[in-house]
């Protein structure tokens, strides 16, 4: 709003100003992106976003809404948007707004960039900023459990990772229960590290199971660690030791 006011001039002098007149200017679009973007991971599956509103001087309109968008690093990656009205309609908005994202994949990075949208149109985004949800248990089983005898008394064990997408975090960790039918049948365990420490893990795990029980058949499961939590166990395979030599 410009008060505009007129007097005349001569060269003996002025008159008064005439009383203000009250004019508006028209709303342009924002000229400033929001300010002060900070994240933080509220869990494994959602971020929260806080912002303040574009400076007074920038906003260039009442009624701001903001649109924020965000892309997910290894999963999730197709861009999504989330639009925001601002918590109340005072001009110029000095309010900082809150916005949680929901329904993240675990484990990821996700970049969130910011925009300021009025009537006439909108700011640019802001500067990206990267925010990582938190690690949660694997949600599949490993994959393609396959059993070998190598000897009466040795098996050996291959499996892959879970799907990339389930993993829900680094340094997985592997746990293989093994229970024989006849004799050797109190179910025992094998600790297995991954093989490397990239994420997501792809590396097929190769492990033998040792000092069986000769001729007895064994079922075989195995699930997944982190720091989190475990997934289900695989279903069981059953695979038969070799009958022992003569002594």
């Amino acid at each position: 709003n410009y008060t505009i006011s007129v007097r005349a001039i001569n060269v003996e002098g002025t008159s008064e100003y005439t009383n203000g007149v009250v004019q508006l200017t028209h709303i342009a679009a924002p000229s400033k992106t929001p300010q002060n973007v900070m994240t933080v991971a509220l869990s494994d599956t959602s971020i929260r976003v806080t912002f303040d509103p574009p400076p007074a001087i920038n906003q260039n309109g009442p009624d701001l809404m903001y649109n924020i968008s965000y892309t997910g690093e290894i999963f999730d990656n197709n861009t999504q948007f989330v639009m925001v009205n601002a918590p109340n309609s005072n001009y110029p908005a000095e309010t900082q707004i809150s916005v949680n994202l929901t329904e993240l994949q675990e484990y990821n990075n996700y970049t969130i960039s910011i925009r300021a949208i009025n009537v006439e149109g909108t700011s640019e985004y802001t500067n990206g900023v990267v925010q990582l949800t938190d690690i949660a248990a694997p949600s599949d089983t490993p994959q393609n459990v396959m059993t070998e005898t190598l000897s009466a008394t040795s098996i050996r064990v291959t499996f892959d990772p879970p799907p990339a997408i389930d993993q829900n975090g680094p340094d997985l960790m592997y746990n293989i229960s093994y229970t024989g039918e006849i004799f050797d049948n109190n179910t025992q365990f094998v600790m297995v590290n991954a093989p490397n420490s990239n994420y997501p893990a792809e590396t097929e795990i190769s492990v033998n199971l040792t000092e069986l029980q000769e001729y007895n058949n064994y079922t075989i499961s195995v699930r997944a660690i982190n720091v989190e939590g475990t997934s289900e166990y695989t279903n069981g395979v059953v695979q038969l030791t070799d009958i022992a030599g003569e002594m």
